[in-house]
């Protein structure tokens, strides 16, 4: 049974490879040469979420200016390289990059289906190794299986690391940054002046044919549930002239960019950035925005960028559980914002919720659904002005404790009340007119709870797991008690 689910079609594959490869334009081609060192870097993800990933971006180009190495990328599910259609188990050196906690499952599914020995102890080889905000949170999961872990940021580190690799490998075992099960986990900070941007352009990401460059990293607010505000300290604004240069060495080939940042619009030269873009043309858009951040010139420029929608985190329906964690939004700056939206005839948003934080009462689950309907009630009093009243996407999440957080103490919710919750919150939401609502599955959220706190005790059962292809649901129901009571 086992072999013949790891029945490998090598023509549907090869062919898929091709046909996304075709629509990729490369930004840093790399000439092959005879006795380049091959280096395979995995996103265990769809191509489509992988080359949306700017870290993926980053280190791919990272490895491939090492002059005698030659990096070639591979993707979930295909267990072989997207350059050379090159089966994993026939390199020397395969570098993992997790941005999920929940592809750690995709990592065991695609080393079984390479034919890889999952247990380092008993693999001779690949060497495998891994790195991204995932194993930076949580390098303990998978240590049984990675021979050695990234922890923190890779600009410097990865080249460190690929050419001590193949010149002395023991070396690999001193460099900051580098875990492994005998040595103290230390996590890397860049502090150079490199920016990460897209290396390859393609329509096949969730951001089709955009130009991505990270112009901060980090964010200078705090809220307690924030792995990304804690893990990526301290917060860094991106050398306003060197983004400038990006945009002026690729000139011609973009059309559209991506400002991507924890809090872009925080950037001191943000306003600059958008005007530069604006006069030459430039479509651009921003990841997210911080609403008490929000005034008119912002909107002005983002409308003029060909903005349509915004993506904003509300994250708790009361000003009393924002407080709680964090979360430094009042009620009459959400409402400041609403009234700007309004006014620069905004119409399609998106707010992010959680459900589940540490501090929540039934009462701010009720204030989720009455802030949207004071929200949709200030565009119903607008309507003539308007003339259309555009959309409303509401995201729901159930809190899931991060390492590195002030709130990793702190549990998931009880399965059957965030089932209510969410029950509760999609009845009264989709009564409001042009609302749609998304609501994470409670069985992922409790995997990633599993997978984001667990020490490597588990590590058995998710091998089990994706063998048999047991249910999220059945495994989760499984170990219910154990994940409460994380």
């Amino acid at each position: 049974m086992e072999s013949n689910r790891y029945a490998i079609n090598w023509r549907t594959i090869i062919q898929n490879i091709d046909i996304i490869k075709a629509k990729e334009i490369n930004l840093y081609p790399k000439k092959w040469r005879k006795n380049l060192k091959k280096v395979l870097l995995v996103f265990p993800n769809r191509y489509y979420i992988g080359m949306s990933n700017l870290g993926f971006h980053t280190i791919f180009k990272k490895i491939n200016e090492i002059d005698d190495v030659i990096c070639e990328r591979g993707f979930y599910p295909y267990p072989v390289s997207f350059e050379t259609k090159t089966p994993f188990n026939e390199f020397e050196l395969i570098i993992f990059s997790i941005s999920f906690e929940i592809d750690f499952l995709n990592v065991i599914d695609m080393l079984i289906k390479s034919g890889i020995e999952l247990f380092k102890k008993k693999r001779k080889k690949p060497f495998l190794t891994a790195g991204g905000i995932a194993i930076t949170l949580n390098p303990f999961i998978l240590k049984e299986i990675f021979d050695v872990q990234l922890i923190g940021e890779g600009e410097e580190l990865i080249i460190e690391f690929v050419k001590n690799f193949f010149t002395d490998k023991e070396k690999i075992y001193s460099i900051e940054g580098v875990f492994s099960e005998n040595k103290e986990i230390k996590r890397r900070i860049y502090t150079g002046n490199y920016i990460a941007h897209s290396t390859i352009l393609t329509e096949n990401t969730e951001f089709s044919n955009y130009f991505l460059i990270e112009i901060s990293r980090g964010c200078p607010y705090s809220c307690y549930f924030c792995a990304g505000s804690h893990n990526y300290r301290p917060y860094r604004e991106k050398d306003y002239n060197e983004i400038l240069k990006l945009f002026e060495n690729f000139n011609g080939k973009i059309k559209k960019v991506g400002l991507i940042g924890s809090s872009v619009l925080s950037h001191k030269k943000f306003f600059d950035i958008c005007n530069y873009l604006i006069e030459k043309n430039i479509d651009f858009s921003v990841s997210s925005l911080r609403l008490d951040k929000i005034n008119d010139e912002v909107l002005r420029l983002l409308k003029l960028g060909k903005n349509s929608s915004f993506t904003v985190a509300i994250e708790a329906g009361s000003e009393r559980l924002r407080k709680l964690i964090n979360k430094k939004l009042s009620d009459e700056k959400i409402f400041y914002a609403i009234d700007l939206f309004i006014k620069h005839k905004i119409l399609n948003l998106k707010f992010y919720f959680m459900i589940g934080l540490p501090g929540e009462k039934w009462d701010d689950v009720e204030k989720i659904v009455e802030i949207i309907e004071k929200i949709k009630k200030e565009y119903l009093k607008n309507k003539k002005y308007l003339k259309h009243l555009g959309a409303f996407t509401i995201s729901v999440n159930p809190f899931i404790p991060k390492r590195n957080t002030p709130f990793f103490k702190y549990p998931i919710d009880k399965f059957d009340i965030l089932t209510t919750k969410i029950s509760f919150l999609k009845k009264r939401l989709k009564k409001i007119p042009n609302v749609k609502v998304q609501v994470e599955d409670i069985t992922k959220s409790y995997i990633q709870c599993l997978l984001s706190k667990d020490d490597g005790k588990f590590l058995p059962f998710l091998i089990e797991k994706v063998k048999k292809r047991i249910s999220d649901k059945k495994f989760v129901f499984s170990f219910i008690d154990k994940i409460e009571k994380m």
